[in-house]
């Protein structure tokens, strides 16, 4: 080979790495999600034994959902804490050199007003004796205040560190609490459906057998249309008929909605910082750019149009959550964004169906 075509292949190999480098993050082609799964509807003709192990198997299937959503909140809470726990020792520490600086300004200035200010401005020799004399003292005065302030919002920063972090265990203690128990709660279910099964006809067996890989298959169905982190993911306009305001939608779901009429407000908050690419109560990974929802009750792959101050979006329950009193749905960052919620507000919410 050449000396010039060696440098002319040279060439091409860097551009072809810089135009790699440059390229923008994957686009995700429309990803088809589950549909809701409706509530089990169990043969007349099954008998007692056989229905309430297909009973024990969606109990068992609900429980371990929700355990992965609590898993997941257990580690981001876990990890916030020693975060937290670092912010506050930090607090502490520009707390104390606060306070220290203050000491050390306010014997300085002791010091050098050992008597009357006044007297000070007084013995001044001269005009401009007196207007030196007194921008010091000004001065000193005003390096005080600064100092005072100062340490205020060191103490104001530490005090808040601190009811975040007693704010994160307590969220903590409460969900390892729920953690326990939905782990008893499953063990007795599988202990008790596994005796049933083992008396049951092998027909009534491989009807058991049939639901449970139903479930593993929606599983891996949820699991399999997660969205790779750092997909770019647009917010597009959609519809939902009748009405005819539009409504953002993520660019990688269906854009046309119908209302079923069923409504409601609820109490929104976020997720989003130390959940990415974790797993849901679903199956699938979450993602914080696109338009998802944690819910405690609602089926996955219920589609809900949310509306407020004039904002308006439609997301998919994939989660469990959120597990704080007085909260009925966890938005993704991206869909709380889009909606201008930024911290825990109020909704509009309605139940709505893809066309």
């Amino acid at each position: 080979m050449g000396p010039r075509r060696r440098i002319g292949t040279a060439l091409t190999a860097i551009v072809l790495a810089a135009s790699l480098l440059a390229s923008p993050a994957p686009v995700a082609a429309l990803i088809v999600l589950p549909p809701p799964t409706p509530a089990p509807v169990y043969d007349a003709t099954l008998d007692d034994p056989t229905r309430r192990a297909l009973e024990l198997e969606q109990t068992i299937v609900d429980l371990s959902a929700e355990k992965t959503a609590i898993d997941t909140r257990i580690q981001v809470t876990s990890q916030r804490i020693v975060e937290q726990s670092a912010a506050l020792e930090r607090a502490k520490k520009e707390l104390a050199a606060a306070q220290t600086t203050f000491n050390e300004r306010a014997v300085a200035m002791y010091k050098f007003t050992g008597y009357d200010e006044l007297a000070i401005l007084l013995s001044a020799d001269s005009w401009q004796d007196l207007v030196t004399r007194t921008a010091v003292i000004s001065h000193i005065l005003d390096v005080d205040r600064r100092a005072l302030e100062e340490a205020a919002v060191v103490a104001a920063q530490a005090q808040f560190q601190a009811s975040a972090l007693d704010d994160l265990r307590a969220q903590d203690a409460s969900l390892r609490q729920l953690q326990e128990q939905r782990t008893r709660l499953v063990d007795i279910a599988i202990l008790e459906q596994r005796d049933i099964v083992a008396g049951l006809l092998p027909a009534s067996q491989l009807v058991v057998a049939a639901r449970q890989a139903e479930q593993a298959r929606l599983t891996e169905q949820w699991r399999y249309s997660s969205v790779p982190l750092g997909t770019q993911i647009r917010a597009v306009s959609g519809t939902v008929s009748p009405r005819v305001e539009p409504y953002l939608v993520s660019e990688l779901h269906t854009r046309a909605f119908r209302a079923t009429g069923i409504s409601y407000s609820a109490v929104c908050s976020w997720y989003g910082p130390g959940f990415n690419g974790k797993p849901t109560a679903s199956g699938q990974l979450y993602n914080q750019d696109d338009f998802t929802c944690a819910s405690r009750t609602l089926a996955f792959g219920t589609w809900l149009a949310l509306s407020r101050a004039g904002r308006r979006v439609v997301v998919v329950v994939t989660d469990r959550g959120p597990y704080v009193a007085g909260r009925d749905i966890d938005l993704s960052s991206a869909a709380a964004t889009a909606l201008g919620v930024s911290g825990v507000e109020s909704v509009q919410i309605e139940v709505v169906t893809p066309q």
